[in-house]
């Protein structure tokens, strides 16, 4: 009963190989009331494996398992079956909800100002200006930076509100190549703290570290991720409720994969662009370019596709006390399913 090599695991150093899990890694396990927690396995299995193993899914995602591992599924009620009694149906749902138990939270943080008392910016607040500053804005360099926002394609209100709430003062400015820009005057203090959670004052360069991630609640995780959606330049894809954007920031698409797990979204990814690609223009992109696809929440998925394939190579069972895993075959949709 064990998963195929390359089946990626969701673990606190993000989507892992199950090959590759490590003695000392935690993996996201949900338990019979549907919370979930990072912990540490028991134990990793390994074996040869010289047979058939069995596909299950749709276009959109699949897991590969040996014929005897034990597919959870909800037909009314809980059931499991062995992969090759598993018959796929659209009644039989696979889930993908889950609470996370988020193990500290971020509360109210402290900016302090040379101008008067230290000040209070509200935990939602936060969230929703990293949100903006990730997505479309950046810190100056220099020894007082600033905080400057892009607001080209959609406008920057929820910014504004968030300054003018902490008394700083801003002003709207076009530079020189006419792109216009929120500027946030006198925030060194306020830009100095961005750059502990945002890891950097480049843009190109920001991600969400782990710290911020693993410790920030599903209420939380979801302005977060709204505010990415409202400030990017995104199109609605009304037939399948899909938002997309275009980033070749990859550690930051990786830490939004992850807040967008936690709060309920579907985040993918696809290489558009490689580095090298040629451009109608004749110039080369320098970075590979990256589709991000961010879908509101799913529930549960329903497969409808199974096949038997050929495997040789290393099967790997997951020792839990109790619960399932969290898994995702090559980037697609991640799903909750039994460890072995």
């Amino acid at each position: 009963m064990a998963f195929i090599a390359e089946t990626e695991i969701l673990t606190k150093r993000g989507w892992i190989l199950v090959e590759e899990l490590a003695g000392k890694d935690k993996i996201l396990v949900k338990n019979f009331l549907n919370e979930a927690e990072f912990i540490q396995p028991f134990a990793l299995r390994k074996k040869k494996y010289e047979d058939d193993v069995i596909a299950i899914g749709t276009a959109f995602y699949e897991f590969t398992v040996t014929p005897d591992h034990t597919i959870g599924y909800t037909n009314g009620s809980y059931k499991e079956e062995a992969a090759k009694d598993f018959s796929p149906d659209r009644k039989k749902l696979l889930d993908r909800q889950f609470r996370y138990m988020s193990p500290l939270g971020i509360s109210k943080q402290k900016v302090k100002f040379s101008d008067g008392p230290d000040r209070y910016i509200d935990s939602s607040d936060w969230y929703r200006l990293l949100g903006y500053v990730v997505r479309k804005g950046y810190i100056s360099s220099g020894n007082n930076p600033r905080l400057i926002f892009y607001p080209d394609s959609n406008n920057l209100t929820g910014v504004k509100e968030i300054l003018s709430n902490l008394g700083i003062d801003w002003y709207e400015t076009t530079r020189d190549n006419g792109e216009k820009a929120i500027v946030a005057r006198n925030t060194s203090n306020l830009a100095n703290k961005l750059k502990l959670y945002l890891g950097t004052r480049q843009r190109k360069k920001m991600r969400l570290p782990d710290s911020l991630v693993y410790n920030t609640t599903k209420e939380h995780a979801n302005i977060l991720i709204q505010t990415v959606i409202e400030s990017s330049k995104v199109s609605k894809k009304t037939d399948n409720g899909k938002y997309q954007w275009s980033s070749s920031n990859k550690a930051l698409i990786d830490s939004i994969e992850l807040l967008g797990t936690f709060s309920g979204y579907s985040i993918r990814s696809k290489l558009a662009k490689p580095a090298g690609y040629e451009l109608p223009s004749g110039l080369k992109t320098k970075r590979p370019q990256y589709n991000v696809y961010i879908q509101e929440s799913i529930s549960s998925v329903c497969p409808v596709n199974k096949r038997y394939k050929y495997y040789s190579g290393s099967v790997y069972s997951i020792d839990i006390l109790d619960g399932q895993v969290f898994v995702r075959d090559k980037g697609g949709l991640p799903l909750w399913l039994n460890p072995k």
